[in-house]
């Protein structure tokens, strides 16, 4: 790849050229670009950006004292920095765009599958499923975590390097237009749609408006592009045929999806049909949604020419992440971890899982408050509550939070009399009173919206 130069800054931020040549400073590389002052090693570059409680401005003299090589800052500041450090620095008129036309131009550079998943739920388990297939046999870059925003995105694309082969981005949103913008910068050559549900409904208002939201993934498309759909998701199923039917793949458990997905009635094996072959496999991972989950990992796979091999055998060997029904043989019983995050569609299929696959062993549930669920947030923590009615053998449920006690109530209207019902305020108070609780179930089953908190819980519970 060529050297990155005066004139390749010129080009991608145009008017807002920073003068490099004027301060004799040399430009950085792109992958020595940081926004984390706790971060920054001898030769790299910093780039503060403002957020709602500090300013990265603040940390200029740290990360000059730990061996960077300049900083950039935005000039409305410059009356703020220290005079004897200005001239390791670069003016510019707005940080965080900095950042992003940055990254935008570092992307055009490379000629390599860009492959952009976004949905309701699921985006980082399929991200990884296809990140273990596509490095079997090439080397791909992913988002890490869920570094699926207007910062994490950027930042993901300045680690862009030429070994890379392929490069797979998540993509989330908290407002309609966060995905175009997202598009924008990456151009995606793949795109993935998983699923439309009611995260984060509090926020955008209506379903419509989060499908709306989503839809975005497809805004823009070039000629080559490949579109990769839900069909068992009405929305979506739709709305593809809008789109010539070459660049589209399809995948689920419907007789017209490209990439179908066939599997036992407990998950014990999955199957899978492409146009050229079928793959079958003994999942790791046995929950409702892996099956879908997987499905759509074959059908990126099979869009980017990867073979049946190295699909089967990274997802026979697949086994979960942390915080997303991660499964925990301890002492004498099974620990599900599941906190990383919830919204109604998500916690239906986690205990729907779990019965399924533990029928006959007693539980223990920990459930936690569903955040930004608006107003229908009590209906919808009903709706769990009604169905914990029908987890069999349940032996205790432990609820945390304000919005939880109206999962715990449902429980306690059908069992006025039962004492396997507790209910605390926090997480906190869950700890203190821990002894209280009865330890004897075989398998427990933890979840809630990543703010409650719950995985501190869980790690008390594996001492």
């Amino acid at each position: 790849m060529e050297e990155i130069s005066i004139d390749h800054y010129k080009n991608w931020l145009k008017n807002q050229d920073p003068i490099f040549s004027k301060a004799k400073i040399p430009p950085p590389h792109p992958n020595r670009i940081k926004i984390d002052s706790r971060h920054i090693t001898p030769g790299d570059w910093f780039l503060p950006i403002k957020g709602n409680l500090t300013d990265g401005h603040q940390f200029i003299p740290d990360v000059l004292k730990r061996g960077a090589s300049g900083f950039f800052y935005e000039k409305s500041l410059q009356s703020s920095i220290n005079s004897e450090h200005l001239k390791f620095g670069i003016g510019i008129n707005h940080c965080l765009s900095t950042l992003q036309k940055i990254a935008k131009g570092y992307r055009s550079l490379f000629n390599i599958p860009i492959i952009s998943l976004t949905g309701s739920s699921g985006k980082t388990t399929t991200k990884e499923m296809i990140a273990a297939i596509v490095n079997i046999s090439n080397h791909c870059l992913l988002s890490p975590g869920n570094y699926n925003n207007t910062i994490g995105l950027p930042l993901t694309l300045l680690q862009l390097q030429p070994s890379h082969t392929h490069c797979i981005l998540e993509m989330g949103a908290r407002q309609q237009g966060d995905i175009n913008f997202l598009v924008s910068l990456a151009r995606p050559t793949h795109r993935v749609l998983l699923n439309i549900g009611s995260a984060h409904i509090g926020i955008f208002g209506s379903v419509d408006a989060i499908a709306n939201t989503k839809l975005e993934i497809f805004d823009d498309i070039n000629p080559s592009d490949i579109l990769i759909a839900n069909s068992d998701d009405p929305r979506i199923n739709s709305w593809i045929h809008s789109f010539p039917s070459k660049n589209v793949l399809t995948f689920g458990s419907s007789p017209e999806a490209t990439i179908k997905l066939h599997s036992s009635p407990q998950w014990d094996e999955i199957k899978i049909s492409t146009p050229n072959s079928e793959i079958s496999f003994n999942p790791i991972l046995k929950h409702t949604t892996a099956g879908i989950n997987m499905t759509a990992a074959t059908a990126i796979a099979y869009s980017l020419d990867i073979s049946a091999d190295d699909t089967i055998y990274a997802l026979s060997r697949f086994a979960g992440l942390p915080g997303r029904y991660k499964i925990h043989h301890h002492q004498d019983s099974i620990i599900i971890d599941d906190t990383y995050n919830a919204n109604p569609e998500s916690m239906a299929y986690g205990l729907k899982s779990l019965a399924q696959h533990y029928p006959d062993q007693t539980k223990t549930l920990i459930l936690g408050d569903m955040l930004e669920l608006g107003p229908e947030e009590q209906l919808k923590h009903r709706e769990i509550g009604k169905l914990c009615q029908t987890i069999p053998k349940l032996h205790q449920l432990v609820t945390i939070g304000k919005l939880s006690q109206f999962i715990s109530s449902e429980l306690k209207a059908k069992e006025p009399h039962s004492n396997k019902v507790l209910h605390y305020k926090t997480v906190e108070q869950a700890l203190l009173e821990r002894d209280q609780w009865d330890r004897k179930s075989e398998v427990t089953y933890a979840k809630a919206s990543n703010g409650i908190g719950l995985s501190k819980l869980i790690s008390s519970l594996l001492i």
